[in-house]
């Protein structure tokens, strides 16, 4: 074997052993997907967001109130769908009571109000969503998942006093809405959710999410 040869073959065997150690490790097969989801790894980005919107009662009588509130959740880098799957957690506290006429008030269409009385409402609300985010700047978002509510009505219209009113229920809650991506690592989305404790409850809000 001549020298030439000699360094050709020299130099080609670590060059093979380095290709061929590559492509074992771009190979899927040795991708260590070992985790806590299903036993994959489940990377990806913390959410933490701001709300802000009208509480709504649809009973007969009743006005809305406002609710403020803030959202933590986790979004997942795997595509779904072409978009993005999250969880999150959802704390809304009321910022200013509604109102409700009773059956006291002449201002009252012709179905029967819910109470016998004036009063005040407002309803906290706790909600665990899985959600969807659509691709694109301007998106589409979808989410379902559990809402419990505390609801309370407080009577001030009654000739003498009335015991305030409590329902805590949980039940499936859900919600669209639309969203822009601002910027890298905020999102700005318009929502309405329903089924806010009741069939009868809902929230449209306005909020802002960082992502990080």
């Amino acid at each position: 074997m001549s020298v030439n040869k000699k360094i050709a073959c020299t130099l080609a065997l670590p060059a093979m052993m380095f290709a061929s150690s590559a492509l074992a490790q771009d190979d899927p097969r040795n991708v260590d997907k070992s985790g806590p989801f299903f036993g994959e790894t489940a990377t990806g980005k913390w959410l933490i967001g701001i709300k802000y919107g009208k509480m709504q009662n649809d009973a007969n009588g009743f006005s809305a109130g406002n609710n403020t509130g803030f959202m933590v959740g986790y979004e997942f880098s795997r595509p779904v769908f072409y978009g993005n799957a999250a969880i999150e957690f959802e704390w809304l506290e009321p910022s200013s009571t509604g109102s409700f006429n009773g059956f006291d008030n002449p201002n009252d269409p012709s179905d029967q109000p819910k109470y016998s009385y004036d009063g005040e409402w407002e309803n906290s609300v706790r909600s665990l969503y899985a959600v969807y985010r659509g691709p694109g700047v301007l998106y589409f978002k979808g989410k379902a998942g559990l809402t419990a509510s505390r609801f309370d009505a407080t009577f001030t219209g009654a000739p003498a006093p009335v015991p305030d009113v409590r329902e805590d229920k949980t039940t499936v809650g859900w919600g669209i809405g639309l969203g822009v991506h601002a910027g890298k690592w905020i999102d700005i989305e318009a929502e309405y959710a329903g089924n806010q404790g009741s069939s009868d409850l809902n929230y449209l809000s306005l909020g802002a999410n960082v992502r990080f």
